[in-house]
This record gives C-alpha cells, sequence and structure tokens, in this order.
C-alpha cells in the first residue's frame, strides 16, 4: 500500500497520513478519504500531516485532477499541513484552491519541508 495513515497522540487531535512511492490518482483519491473517515470519527478539531517527502511526484498537468481529492474533507479539519511537497506542485494546489473556492473550503493550508516544523505548527494550532 503506497500509504498510511495513524494517529499523532493519544487525543486523536493530529492525523498523519505518509504517502510513499508510485501512487495512481486513484490511490490518492482513497487515501484522502481514509483521512476523512479517521478525522470524522472524533468530535473535536484535528490537525493533519501529510508527508509525500517519499512519494513520487503526481503529474499536475491537468489541475482539475486535484478536484475530487478536495471535496474529500472533514470539518473537523482546523489545518492540512503538507511536508516536502515541491514548490511547483505547491503552486498548482494553491491556484486549484483560488480557483474552486467554495469547494476547497476553509481549511487553511500550509506547506513545510521537513515533519519537524509540521510538527511544530501542529503543536501551535492545536493550543488554540
Amino acid at each position: 500500500m503506497p500509504y498510511n495513515l495513524k494517529w499523532g497522540n493519544d487525543e486523536q487531535t493530529l492525523l498523519y497520513l505518509t504517502l510513499e512511492g508510485a501512487l495512481s490518482w486513484e490511490q490518492l483519491y482513497e487515501s484522502m478519504q481514509g483521512m476523512k473517515d479517521w478525522a470524522d470519527s472524533v468530535s473535536h478539531p484535528i490537525v493533519t500531516i501529510t508527508d509525500v517527502t517519499r512519494a513520487d511526484k503526481l503529474p499536475l498537468s491537468n489541475v482539475l485532477k486535484l478536484k475530487p481529492a478536495f471535496a474529500i474533507k472533514s470539518e473537523n479539519t482546523r489545518l492540512a499541513i503538507i511536508v516536502g511537497m515541491p514548490s511547483f506542485q505547491q503552486t498548482m494546489v494553491n491556484l486549484f484552491m483560488s480557483l474552486y473556492k467554495q469547494l476547497a473550503g476553509e481549511v487553511p493550508v500550509a506547506f513545510v519541508e521537513t515533519i519537524e516544523k509540521a510538527e511544530a505548527l501542529a503543536a501551535r494550532e492545536l493550543v488554540k
């Protein structure tokens, strides 16, 4: 399986999604649905950390491929942090979020280079 989900703490306020190797668009959508299901299983806000540092890059030549992924979101997600996404792909995600704001929703997305930076950002967000 090219992805793994796990809670980052006993309080279930931090959810990790790790993507590894080659990943099809369908597997990406499946991983996002899994993340939503886990987030919906609790009744409090959470922060998600998606680590793409060991994943092969998905071709983003068609930004509309992101549409199904953004349609799969939990209302419990307070902040989505993405680790290790190349700057071009960050630009494409931001472009998509601007074009499809209603679909993408109001969940803020932060891009960071390392898991340590993601965890520090998540810790600050969770104490708010």
